[in-house]
């Protein structure tokens, strides 16, 4: 007996696994970066995908197909076997679609980008005017490549030269530094509000734009690996070790290692954060250390796998402080103080049971269950 089976061409590796699944680039070419979902039956050479398709905006008609009649022989009780794994393929499909959907919809725009560059250039060219600066580089989320759009702020590295930090020989408190600077941006955009934070300057905009933090350093020396490491506020008046590209480096290789799932779930650990009301006080690159240090996104897991792990971990530590990896930053605290601690280790008590049940409905096929219980865990964000 002869059946009729639409094919989609296997264009690259796959990025993702659920449950039987595997997720793939989109192979449209109106769309590039978007998700088609594809059932994981290889033929035997590995060359064809059998395709219950669906690219997340064009459909079933997307993806490049051919028709190839094949016997059912042999076939056939292969898609049963794999169909068996999980006993409602299309339910694992349609969580998977979901986390792909989400991703997208949290992912910064292209004007979101340009913006923030836009604001990095008029501040770096202000304060050059008034204080000896070295250098000036992006850095935070936007540099990591783990913003949330509408959520990150525009971190401002300014490296300034030590002799703006030196008063009769000594080394004057990172306060004082940080006061000098908000007063001449203050001066500079008098219609903005310029306030002082514990570690950086923040200047809000207006038309709802996310602020920008102007971080002051100090060069001191550079790493074994030849990063250069710079004094920052410690948020007490003192100055404390950082290395924002090194740490950007040690985060880029994990997430190659893990086939750029990495930042993905950082994205989406940091958009569960700011989904529930109040937001959670969950530090991000606490978030980023912990998911890389521990390598949850490593192997064929899915992104409702890597959640409900990095949910687990961070409540497993019950908050505590990381040491960082790189041996630079010290302990890097999941939130302020203990009170936000607290809060947060309960939070994540709270959205743990819901992220278990959910991944325990996926893998006995109960979609809808799954969906339902990710959606508590994001706030009723997670897509429909």
């Amino acid at each position: 007996m002869i059946a009729n089976f639409r094919f989609a061409v296997k264009s690259e590796a796959p990025v993702a696994r659920a449950a039987g699944a595997l997720l793939y680039p989109c192979t449209c070419t109106r769309l590039g970066a978007l998700w088609c979902l594809q059932l994981g039956i290889w033929r035997p050479r590995g060359q064809l995908v059998l395709a219950s398709s669906t690219c997340a905006r064009h459909g079933p008609s997307a993806t490049m197909r051919l028709s190839c009649s094949l016997a059912l022989s042999g076939l056939f009780s292969q898609i049963l076997t794999n169909l068996g794994k999980a006993r409602d393929v299309s339910a694992a499909l349609s969580v998977a679609l979901r986390f792909a959907m989400l991703l997208e919809r949290t992912k910064p725009r292209p004007t979101d980008v340009g913006r923030a560059r836009l604001r990095f250039e008029l501040i770096r060219a202000r304060l050059a005017r008034s204080f000896a600066i070295s250098r000036a580089l992006l850095g935070g989320s936007y540099a990591k490549g783990t913003a949330i759009r509408g959520v990150s702020d525009v971190d401002l590295f300014v490296v300034i030269r030590r002799v703006e930090a030196r008063w009769g020989g000594d080394t004057v408190s990172s306060a004082t530094v940080l006061r000098r600077i908000r007063d001449d941006l203050a001066d500079r955009f008098p219609l903005t509000e310029t306030r002082r934070d514990a570690q950086a300057v923040v200047v809000h905009f207006r038309q709802g734009h996310r602020p920008v933090d102007i971080v002051p350093a100090f060069f001191l020396r550079m790493s074994a690996k030849g990063y250069p490491i710079y004094l920052i506020p410690d948020g007490e008046g003192g100055w404390m070790e950082s290395a924002p590209e090194a740490h950007a480096a040690y985060l880029k290789r994990c997430d190659e290692r893990c086939g750029s799932k990495l930042k993905r779930g950082i994205r989406l650990l940091k958009w569960w954060a700011h989904s529930r009301t109040p937001s959670i006080p969950l530090r991000s690159f606490h978030a980023e250390l912990v998911l890389a240090a521990t390598q949850l996104a490593v192997g064929a897991r899915t992104y409702s796998q890597i959640m409900r792990d990095a949910i687990w971990e961070l409540y497993f530590r019950d908050g505590a402080a990381l040491r960082d990896p790189l041996g630079i930053s010290g302990l890097v605290s999941a939130a302020s103080t203990d009170v936000r601690r607290a809060s947060l280790v309960n939070s994540l008590e709270h959205a743990y049971g819901h992220a278990q049940a959910a991944v325990a409905a996926e893998e006995k096929g109960r979609g809808n269950e799954a969906i339902r219980q990710w959606d508590i865990v994001f706030n009723g964000t997670f897509p429909a």
